[in-house]
């Protein structure tokens, strides 16, 4: 039994809208995971067979459209909505949240940097529950090291780089007295 054009169009727009089911039920059970971002499907067109070309226009008669058969629609994109959501007070004085573009560095806390291979191992995150653990390290809930860029010269004051050295070390984050 051959499939013909349109059961094929049919099968590939409901297993096209089966992966958006799955998006949208992935967004439904994450909706109270803290730093979770939606997704957001797109669809596009498959395969078209044109059955006539269209032709020009004249000075006294218009042109014609060409004739497409469709074979279907597929999933184009899985995005993720990035745009900040509603903030909520936790009442603990180190949570913080974003606004905007940016993510949280959080890693192990020996790396050393000294190879492109050891920002591989740091991760990004947009989940904010931070406290320090028993060496003054800040981490976050799964306790990993959060990581932030440290003055390493040119400092003027505390926090403050000089505009003339900017050079900046990437580093954990730890308690000046651990």
């Amino acid at each position: 039994m051959a499939l013909t054009g349109a059961m094929s169009a049919a099968i590939t727009g409901l297993k096209a809208h089966m992966d958006a089911l799955n998006v949208v039920g992935n967004n439904v059970a994450n909706v109270n995971t803290y730093g979770y971002k939606a997704g957001r499907v797109t669809f596009r067109e498959s395969i078209y067979s044109t059955q006539s070309a269209g032709a020009a226009g004249t000075d006294t008669m218009g042109g014609t459209n060409p004739r497409q058969i469709g074979y279907g629609t597929s999933v184009g994109t899985i995005d993720l909505d990035m745009a900040t959501s509603s903030l909520e007070s936790t009442g603990y004085g180190l949570d913080v949240a974003i606004q905007g573009d940016g993510f949280f560095l959080v890693g192990p806390k020996d790396l050393t940097f000294a190879n492109s291979e050891e920002l591989s191992k740091l991760s990004f995150s947009k989940v904010g529950d931070f406290r320090f653990d028993a060496d003054g390290y800040l981490v976050d809930g799964a306790g990993n090291v959060v990581y932030g860029f440290l003055a390493s010269s040119g400092v003027e004051d505390a926090g403050t780089v000089a505009a003339d050295n900017p050079s900046t070390v990437l580093a954990p984050i730890r308690l000046p007295w651990k």
